[in-house]
């Protein structure tokens, strides 16, 4: 293939394409306030519950998660902390993950550290369900 077969995009289209972005963009921050917004000022009541706690009666990673950014959304990270914890640890977790993508670690390490974290999530699921578990969110 020669250069001049090659076909570069014009200036509109990159501008056509930013402008997609920037809208695109716009709409999720406008979501994400609003979300917060809802979760700030909802009524407890109007929060969803979790599906799996109201078929089977135990409580999954994810059960308090909608309580616990509620409250870190008013600043109560205690109340946040005992409503389920993955919600405080999670984003270390993350952060852990795009370090280890950014320095191109071997496949084994990141096979260890994932295998690591789900041995942590499936951990937790099980103590929370313990009777009388500090693990488990207030209902």
């Amino acid at each position: 293939m020669t250069l001049k077969e090659i076909h570069l995009p014009s200036n509109r289209t990159r501008i056509y394409a930013k402008v997609a972005l920037l809208r695109d963009t716009k709409f999720q921050g406008i979501s994400y306030f609003l979300v917060g917004v809802y979760l700030l000022f909802a009524p407890k009541q109007f929060l969803p519950g979790c599906p799996i706690h109201s078929l089977f009666g135990i409580y999954c990673p994810a059960c308090g998660a909608t309580r616990a950014m509620r409250a870190l959304l008013i600043g109560d990270f205690h109340r946040a902390a005992h409503e389920n914890l993955l919600v405080i640890t999670g984003p270390v977790f993350v952060f852990i993950g795009f370090w280890m993508q950014k320095r191109n670690v071997s496949k084994s390490i990141n096979l260890a550290v994932l295998a690591s974290v789900c041995t942590i999530i499936l951990t937790f699921t099980i103590l929370r369900n313990f009777s009388g578990s500090p693990l488990a969110p207030i209902l």
